[in-house]
């Protein structure tokens, strides 16, 4: 597994947002990190439908999710963001952490001396790593990457469907630019 953190959507100089765009075709899955203190800016919008070409799954993480002052303000954050990537990706299945990282930080550096544990062993006093959501999100890269589990068999149907992806998209480009072909050869009119 490689995890690949591009410098993301925002970005001042345009070969950034190029290396992130070139990345997306060769993922399995987008972690799509999103600030709650600006969520869904403008260039993030663009970048989640540049995405779609690719038919990639991609999974929200909400950070710090902690700036909120109270759950209902955190559960409005949530509901914007599913309700706008819902209609942008044009999809009901739309998975968002809310997390904090740093609670998550602070949590697995007081556990180290537990490290090698499972969550679940974790004394009651380095639950708050659970609180922050991290380990939901753990979990669920987990289970993303174990072939024998729902979301792993997901994520084989997905690694199969990019070639397709990307050979209706070269197809696209083809027939779009038929004409020109047409006119300056006889290569693009064979069927063998």
């Amino acid at each position: 597994m490689n995890i690949v953190d591009t410098p993301g959507t925002n970005v001042i100089l345009q070969r950034q947002q190029r290396l992130t765009e070139e990345f997306v075709p060769r993922a399995d899955l987008l972690l799509f990190v999103i600030s709650a203190d600006r969520p869904l800016i403008e260039s993030e919008v663009a970048f989640l439908r540049y995405t779609q070409q690719w038919k990639k799954k991609v999974v929200f993480v909400l950070n710090k999710s902690d700036l909120y002052r109270n759950s209902s303000e955190l559960e409005e954050a949530m509901l914007f963001i599913k309700e706008n990537t819902r209609k942008l990706l044009k999809t009901d299945d739309v998975i968002l952490y809310p997390i904090s990282a740093r609670s998550a930080l602070e949590a697995k550096l007081s556990a180290s001396p537990d490290l090698g544990k499972d969550y679940t062993e974790l004394p009651v006093s380095k639950s708050h790593l659970k609180i922050s959501r991290f380990y939901d999100l753990e979990q669920f890269l987990y289970s993303f990457l174990d072939a024998s589990t729902t979301t792993g068999m997901e994520r084989i149907r997905l690694k199969l469907e990019t070639p397709i992806a990307i050979a209706e998209r070269l197809l696209s480009a083809c027939e779009t630019r038929q004409p020109i072909c047409q006119a300056g050869s006889n290569l693009c009119n064979r069927t063998d």
